[in-house]
Order: structure tokens, then C-alpha cells, then sequence
């Protein structure tokens, strides 16, 4: 198949477990013999040459729009529409894969034009932001709200998603709530023997 791969994280250098879970279902996904394009950020100017991804390219995502924090979690940067359009112009995938954390409010882009749409959560994110400790009242009231806004932001766009990937059966839990168990799928973490 034809897969457009969206992330506004970069999947490399593969230091840390969101980047190692991109770089896996990108390989998952190469090696499965899909033509892929993935549009993903670089954050730290890696040499992508150096990837031993076959039919995986690369575009990266530059000049991001920086916006509010709040208003991110529910508005398109409209230079990345601009460049999924162009990308959906050139490849006609058959199928879109958002992968990481809140881009949930471009599922609907997608489905607009008639794609198929896999939400690779990797972790139920909002939960993972209640973990975190802060110490202050101004940051804890900034982490109630922020988790509040990032649960609004799951329950608006997640079902509207085709389907859904999570990593384990507590996230698969987790989405449950709210989204059809037969759309959530498990497909759990996986590294090299070497890692």
C-alpha cells in the first residue's frame, strides 16, 4: 500500500521511546514492503541518509507555526496542511498513519478526502501527563487544566479515527471508554535484540 506517515516528532536519532516507537513502525512498515512517505520533524538535523529504511522517504517538516499551547491541541497548522495537501497531491496514499501524542485534529483533513486513518497513540498520553509531578500551586493548576484539555482533545478526535494502535492492554483499556474495542488494536513495543 500507499502509506502517508505523519508525526510532529522526529524519529531519530532513536534515543528516546517515542522516537523508538516511530522508528519501529516505520520499519515495521518498510519492511513489510509499503511504499511510504513520512512527514516528521528533525529536530536535530540527523543525517536521514544514514537510515536503513527501503521505501521509506522523508520530507521534513520546517517552519512550524508557533502557536498557543491550548489552541494547538485543537487547530491545523495551516503550513503543515498546506504540505500534506501537496504530499496527498503527489503519492495518493491509500491510507494515513498520525503517529504520537495530539494531532488528532487532522484526522478530519484526512477522512475530507476520502483516506483512512490509523492513530498511533503510543501510550494513553493524557494519563501519562497526570503522572508527572510538579510542585507549586500555579504549576499544579497548570497541569490540571492542561491534562483536562488533553482528554478533550482524545475524546474529540481519537473516534474519528478507522482505527486505533495503543501499546498495551491497560491503554486499549484506557480508550475503551469512549471508542469501539474492535477499532483499538495492541501492537505492543518492540527493539532490536541489540537494544
Amino acid at each position: 500500500m500507499k502509506v502517508l506517515f505523519f508525526s510532529e516528532i522526529s524519529p531519530f536519532p532513536t534515543t528516546r521511546g517515542e522516537r523508538i516507537r516511530s522508528y519501529g513502525l516505520l520499519k515495521m512498515l518498510s519492511v513489510a514492503g509499503h511504499q511510504v512517505v513520512a512527514l516528521v520533524e528533525n529536530e536535530e538535523n540527523f543525517t536521514i541518509g544514514n537510515l536503513d529504511l527501503e521505501n521509506v522517504e522523508f520530507v521534513v517538516l520546517e517552519g512550524q507555526q508557533k502557536k498557543n499551547p491550548i489552541i494547538q491541541l485543537f487547530s491545523p497548522s495551516s503550513i503543515t496542511v498546506e504540505v500534506l495537501s501537496g504530499l496527498i497531491e503527489r503519492h495518493r496514499p491509500d491510507v494515513a498513519i498520525l503517529d504520537y501524542e495530539f494531532i488528532g485534529h487532522y484526522v478530519s483533513f484526512f477522512k475530507k478526502r476520502k483516506i483512512p486513518v490509523i492513530y498511533g497513540t503510543h501510550n494513553a498520553q493524557a494519563d501519562l501527563t497526570a503522572q508527572k509531578p510538579v510542585h507549586g500551586l500555579k504549576n499544579m493548576a497548570f497541569k490540571f487544566l492542561k491534562v483536562k484539555l488533553q482528554k478533550l482533545h482524545e475524546k474529540l478526535y481519537f473516534p474519528k479515527a478507522n482505527q486505533i494502535i495503543v501499546v498495551s492492554q491497560q491503554d486499549k483499556d484506557y480508550y475503551a471508554k469512549y471508542i469501539p474495542e474492535d477499532k483499538i488494536h495492541i501492537l505492543a513495543n518492540f527493539l532490536d535484540e541489540n537494544r
